[in-house]
């Protein structure tokens, strides 16, 4: 049986204006959250579909990533990506084919390999099934986790609802107010609360580690997904196992779940009242407004300094980044754009130059991320800023979504963002002037060794 391909070459949605790191996983995750938890298995909402329905659904998405992501991909690469998503998910005690073979030679001959042994392992899952949709949606992923860009993703028809409801208000979903975080090779922590939650109330400290949340381990568990279980419907409950950095004890804490509405810039005077603080956690319209109504009201007091903080900003919209960005640096390129053939396009201050009367330090970390890392490497390399914290995520692009046949999407990472100086950013991240690290007991004192080290740049 020959393939049908439905691929629509042009973004069924695509994000307007041009967003960053918006459409992608970040390293800081926020409960509630974006990112529902991934369907790997039978879930309820996943339609019935035949094996050659599925086996569509991934030659579309097949299609999309190798016409429209930046850089040229290894079609054998994906494939083997999706056979290996697709194996994994399999229930348990189901007997494997064996696997197809690819030669490289001829991508269509390679596709028929795929196919063939897909329907062959398929058929054990039910002729019309949802766990045709299940197992699909896992070769999908299976094909993301290859190409390993943070802007690429795929997201299910139930996935894609929720978050058309969330956006329109005819849903709420709620959280306990935790921000998390996680270094390699140890837990998941609460990085700090957020105002409003019930977290804080049930025993909840910055610094604790998140072990289990409702009896499921977490230790293996990517952060969006960790955030997906905490979150849930307005007034349940979720029951997390915690240690405290002060004792690493195991502990139970049930908590309610409540509707947070987190602020999109946060400011006030530090250092003595010398230094205006400015907290951005992304690049909107709105939070440009905030910020720079905030910089101007503490102006006359900021006698010592400006800190930006970008530590949670994820990016946002690219033009509102160029806007802010601009009223700190008169001259370019911030960096610049480039796109699949090469085509570069520079990325440069639109003449409402500003400008500071005082030293500005900005604050980064792991979960900087997108414009946010543009933005700090660009002040970085015209000298406008000190840049403190850790090394950004390395996490730069700009994405758009493309629908596929069921109603689920892929995102895919169109168009590359680099450096003033061509200096790739993604998978790479920037790199601060001061490196300063906040440990689980700084979180759990409630110092911020970082702040801390900008005051000190800034002499206050």
């Amino acid at each position: 049986m020959g393939l049908v391909f439905l691929l629509s070459c042009a973004p069924s949605d695509p994000f307007t204006p041009r967003m960053t790191s918006d459409v992608g996983s970040t390293p800081t995750v926020v409960a509630p959250i974006e990112t529902p938890v991934p369907a790997t298995g039978v879930n309820a909402g996943l339609r019935p579909i035949t094996p050659e329905l599925g086996l569509g659904l991934i030659a579309n998405a097949w299609l999309v990533f190798l016409n429209e992501y930046v850089e040229q991909l290894d079609y054998t690469r994906l494939l083997a990506g999706a056979w290996n998503g697709f194996v994994a998910g399999l229930p348990p005690g189901v007997t494997v084919v064996d696997p197809p073979e690819f030669t490289g030679a001829d991508p269509q001959a390679d596709l028929n390999s795929f196919q063939t042994a897909y329907l062959a392992q398929a058929a054990s899952l039910g002729a019309t099934s949802p766990r045709q949709s299940a197992a699909a949606y896992d070769a999908i992923r299976g094909m993301v986790k290859e190409i390993g860009d943070c802007h690429t993703g795929f997201t299910t028809p139930a996935q894609l609802a929720e978050q058309n409801q969330r956006m329109d208000g005819t849903i709420r979903f709620a959280g306990i107010g935790i921000r998390i975080k996680r270094k390699s090779g140890e837990p998941a922590v609460v990085y700090e609360l957020i105002e409003g939650g019930a977290a804080g109330k049930a025993g909840i400290k910055p610094g604790d580690a998140l072990l289990k949340a409702d009896g499921v381990d977490l230790s293996d568990m990517p952060l969006d997904e960790i955030a997906a279980r905490i979150r849930g419907k307005e007034g349940s409950s979720v029951k997390l196992t915690i240690a405290h950095a002060t004792d690493n004890k195991p502990r139970d804490i049930a908590i309610n779940r409540v509707a947070i509405s987190e602020a999109a810039v946060e400011s006030r005077l530090v250092g003595n009242n010398r230094v205006a603080y400015i907290r951005m956690n992304s690049f909107s319209a709105s939070a440009q407004g905030e910020a720079l109504g905030a910089i101007g009201t503490m102006q006359a007091k900021a006698t010592k300094g400006i800190v930006i903080d970008l530590r949670t900003n994820g990016g946002g919209d690219l033009n509102v980044f160029l806007s802010f960005l601009s009223k700190f640096l008169k001259d370019g390129p911030f960096g610049f754009e480039v796109g699949r053939k090469g085509d570069r396009i520079a990325l440069g201050p639109d003449g409402t130059f500003v400008g500071t009367k005082v030293p500005m330090v900005v604050l980064v970390s792991d979960s900087t991320a997108s414009a946010a890392e543009l933005f700090s490497v660009a002040v970085q390399r015209y000298k406008v800023a000190r840049v403190v914290g850790t090394k950004t995520a390395g996490c730069v692009g700009v994405a758009s979504r493309f629908g596929l046949p069921d109603g689920s999407a892929v995102t895919v990472t169109t168009r590359k963002l680099i450096g003033p100086e061509g200096e790739p950013l993604n998978k790479v991240g920037v790199a601060p002037d001061e490196v300063v690290e906040v440990t689980r007991a700084n979180m759990s004192d409630g110092k911020d060794p970082q702040l801390e080290k900008a005051l000190s740049l800034l002499g206050a």
